[in-house]
């Protein structure tokens, strides 16, 4: 009788855990489908003409409420969070385009706050290191967008500090030159709007001697060369 209830109690015990797996796997697989959503929206939204601003909003408030509940609903893997960040930077994209500043600012810092998390438990990451400074520029780029002169400014230092670490780690990888350069140039537009034209002069500099060097290195790179272009728009403003 002990072996008879001690084979029903595993069979009992392999069953819950193959449910409890099911139930984990259906999980994980309606979260990533939930920020794929959220991703999707968002972009397609940014191209659609004749759609009212508050019917946007409206749709991707509800979209992104059925993510946080999906993603408080038990473990999450890095994966999942990182494409809910994502999911959350798209979404800044958007409602900034519509001038829904304070949602854009919501959304970038829930992001950049998703993004620290990634880096603290996986500092080796150079991706979650990278997303994090897109974090960190994207909220610059509301904050200036709100006239936030101080606020954006140091945002977009933590993202330069991000990418210069980067950049030297690994001097040969053009996508992180790249960043590099657009923080520069971003730091530069702080700098113009703030009247420290001197200070705006060298982070373009900075900007451009960066560009120069990747054009140089890529000359068939249609990206670099415009890149070129706009650092010389941007230095005509401080001359």
């Amino acid at each position: 009788m002990a072996l008879i209830l001690a084979g029903i109690a595993g069979w009992q015990w392999r069953s819950a855990e193959t449910q409890r797996s099911r139930a984990e796997r259906s999980l994980i697989l309606a979260t990533d489908t939930a920020n794929g959503l959220v991703f999707d929206l968002a972009q397609q939204f940014r191209n659609v003409a004749g759609v009212p601003a508050a019917t946007i909003k409206d749709i991707l408030d509800r979209a992104r409420r059925l993510q946080d509940q999906l993603l408080s609903g038990g473990e999450t893997s890095p994966e999942l969070r990182r494409s809910q960040a994502e999911a959350l930077i798209e979404t800044t994209n958007t409602l900034l385009t519509l001038g829904d500043t304070q949602g854009a600012l919501a959304a970038a810092t829930q992001a950049r706050d998703i993004f620290r998390a990634l880096v603290a438990s996986n500092p080796d990451s150079a991706d979650f290191h990278r997303e994090s400074s897109i974090s960190d520029e994207r909220i610059g780029d509301v904050l200036m967008v709100q006239g936030h002169l101080d606020a954006a400014l140091a945002a977009y230092r933590d993202s330069l500090a991000i990418r210069k670490r980067q950049a030297l780690e690994d001097p040969g990888d053009t996508e992180c030159q790249r960043d590099l350069s657009v923080s520069n140039n971003k730091i530069g537009d702080v700098l113009v709007a703030k009247g420290q034209l001197d200070d705006a002069l060298a982070a373009y500099l900075d900007g451009l001697s960066i560009r120069k060097a990747l054009a140089l290195k890529h000359p068939s790179n249609a990206k670099l060369e415009r890149d070129l272009s706009v650092s010389d728009n941007r230095l005509a403003a401080c001359w």
